[in-house]
């Protein structure tokens, strides 16, 4: 196994360090590049490309449903206050 395999669950969404290593980076850079957050930019870069691989295989889990327009109702005053 390629030191750059990282293992899933689900083989068809297998990232390589690599892919993770360029994700993380760019978030680093869109966060202005602070000190200290490796971790965190890490697990988001592999959380973030998992998503998208996800969205590929199953394009119709992205899409929301509309409500038919009989179906909305107005919200009741008094239970917005409630909540």
């Amino acid at each position: 196994m390629s030191q750059d395999h990282v293992p899933n669950c689900d083989a068809g969404l297998a990232l390589s360090d690599d892919q993770i290593r360029e994700r993380a980076y760019d978030i680093w850079e869109r966060h202005h590049r602070p000190e200290g957050f490796e971790a965190q930019f890490w697990l988001m870069a592999k959380r973030e490309l998992e998503a998208e691989r996800r969205m590929r295989a199953e394009p119709d889990a992205g899409e929301v449903s509309a409500v038919p327009a009989e179906e909305v109702t107005e919200p009741n005053p008094t239970e917005i206050g409630e909540r």
